[in-house]
């Protein structure tokens, strides 16, 4: 700053002589210009007035000059103090930043310090605590082990008595031990003479899941053999009348009579045949249950059912063991003997009363063969059942919660018009194959004709549908021939022939007969069969 103050000064002073000089110049030119007198007059005054001036200038300047060394030398003090104050204030904040570092040192150590000791004194706080607590404790464990003293002495006195009545009663074991040995070997061998006595009584521990699978099997086997010969056509015969056939099924003497239902339609469509084969298992269902599926294969005795009821009622075990005692009683080629005249007489009343529905040749001499094994089989099944020690119940009478044979619903698909007329609460018609219970399990679910399925209900459209058409065209017998010729030679078809249809094989849809029979309805009683 000092500097340029002095270029400043310097300028300005250098500037007075030139300025003097250019104003002699200018009165010289000026002097030319104006050569009159009161020009120069004028301009005489007026340089002396600038001479005045200059000399005030030249005054001014040097006491300016005089004033900037003066200041010049202020400034330099003022630089000079500034630089020491500079320095001062270097050092000083040298030793200022040098103390806050020693202070925040002894800060940082203080405070270290400060919260070593907050922590002792806080330990040594919690080190009373537990102090005060353990002694506590020791007062209280001195209590407690002074009561401890005194039940062990308690407990010592106890320990001597039972000590004393452990020693009577290791006494009063070891005549128990004795008296219970001879009680094992009294059980050992009453376990000998039971097991004798049930090999006495050829007694059978059922297997019932065995059982059940056995069952399963032969429930099949039998509706395959319904299947396989009245599962078939009929035949073009003069002799294969409603007459006929009604003559021989709804026999008066015919004790079965009350199992054959009353209506469905005789014809060679698959829901007559199926009906048909479903009318052999029924009948062949009452022969299992009256004839096979017995608690014992000895004479009839209505007084002896009666007496095997009550016991098992009251105690099932006496009835068990009476009621092998009775199997016992025959020897067993006696009972073998009584075995294979049941077996005969049950298949002399089934092909009898079945015989109009064997249309192919051969088919009832090869029926009674079949049967009267399936018959020997089902014995063989059932005294498994007669020898244990359960009682084995069969129900031949169907409710809503039997079975079905799936084939009644599988042989043909019903067409809409058809299907509106399925039932909406189906019932069970008849039995097809009866349910075996043995005490509590269940050993055969029972399986039953429905009255939704679609066999049935196709063949009881087919049977509505042919009444009438028989209504109309009247009943007279030339009227029945005439249709029939009108059947077979109009359609231009040849007389159907009655072969045996193969299991699982379902025969052609071939009309051969206008006669027919019902099926009956729910809650219908069976009685004399109607016309149509």
């Amino acid at each position: 700053m000092s500097g340029g103050s002095n270029k400043i000064d310097s300028s300005k002073s250098s500037a007075g002589p030139a300025y003097t000089e250019d104003m002699k110049n200018l009165h010289t030119i000026l002097g030319r210009i104006f050569s009159k007198k009161e020009i120069n007059n004028d301009f005489g005054e007026i340089r002396d007035k600038n001479r005045d001036l200059e000399g005030k200038l030249a005054a001014k300047e040097t006491e300016i000059a005089s004033l900037r060394s003066t200041k010049d030398s202020k400034i330099a003090d003022l630089e000079s103090t500034n630089n020491t104050l500079q320095t001062l204030n270097t050092a000083l904040k040298s030793t200022n930043d040098t103390l806050l570092k020693e202070f925040g040192e002894k800060y940082k150590s203080w405070d270290a310090k400060t919260t070593k000791q907050k922590d002792l004194e806080d330990e040594v706080a919690a080190l009373k605590l537990q102090l005060a607590q353990a002694n506590q404790r020791a007062s209280d464990s001195d209590a407690t082990l002074t009561d401890i003293e005194q039940q062990l002495r308690e407990r010592d006195g106890e320990l001597q008595r039972l000590q004393e009545k452990l020693e009577s009663v290791t006494d009063k074991l070891d005549k128990k031990e004795v008296e219970l040995d001879g009680a094992w070997r009294k059980l050992r061998s009453c376990e000998s003479t039971l097991q004798e006595e049930r090999q006495e009584l050829d007694l059978e521990d059922l297997d019932l899941d065995d059982l059940t699978a056995r069952f399963n099997v032969f429930m099949e086997t039998s509706h395959g053999l319904a299947r396989k010969f009245f599962l078939t056509e009929l035949i073009e015969s003069e002799d294969l009348t409603w007459g006929n056939i009604s003559a021989k099924l709804y026999h008066p003497d015919n004790e079965l009579l009350d199992l054959i239902p009353r209506k469905f339609p005789l014809s060679n469509s698959i829901a007559s045949q199926h009906l048909r084969m479903a009318m052999a298992e029924k009948i062949i269902s009452k022969i299992y249950d009256s004839h096979i599926f017995r608690q014992y294969y000895l004479p009839e005795s209505d007084e002896v059912g009666k007496i095997l009821n009550q016991l098992y009622k009251e105690n099932p075990r006496k009835e068990a063991i009476f009621r092998l005692i009775l199997l016992g009683a025959i020897k067993p080629e006696a009972e073998e003997s009584r075995v294979t005249s049941i077996v005969k007489s049950a298949t002399d009343k089934v092909v009898d009363l079945l015989g109009p529905l064997f249309f192919a040749p051969n088919a009832e001499r090869e029926f009674r063969s079949e049967f009267e094994e399936l018959l020997q089989d089902a014995v063989d099944l059932w005294r498994h059942v007669q020898r244990s020690p359960k009682r084995g119940l069969v129900k031949n009478k169907q409710d809503s919660s039997w079975g079905c044979y799936e084939d009644h619903d599988t042989a043909l698909q019903l067409l809409p018009d058809q299907e509106v007329h399925v039932p909406d609460e189906p019932s069970a018609i008849m039995s097809l194959f009866p349910r075996v219970v043995v005490d509590n399990s269940r050993v055969c679910l029972g399986y039953a004709l429905w009255s939704n399925q679609n066999t049935v209900v196709a063949a009881d459209l087919e049977l509505k549908s042919r009444n009438s058409m028989n209504g109309m065209a009247g009943n007279s017998t030339g009227g029945i021939q005439r249709r029939r010729t009108r059947r077979f030679s109009g359609s231009g078809e040849d007389t159907p022939q009655s072969p045996r249809s193969p299991l699982g094989n379902l025969p052609a849809l071939r009309h051969t007969q206008n006669r027919s029979i019902s099926l009956p309805r729910r809650g219908e009683h069976n009685g004399t069969p109607g016309r149509e």
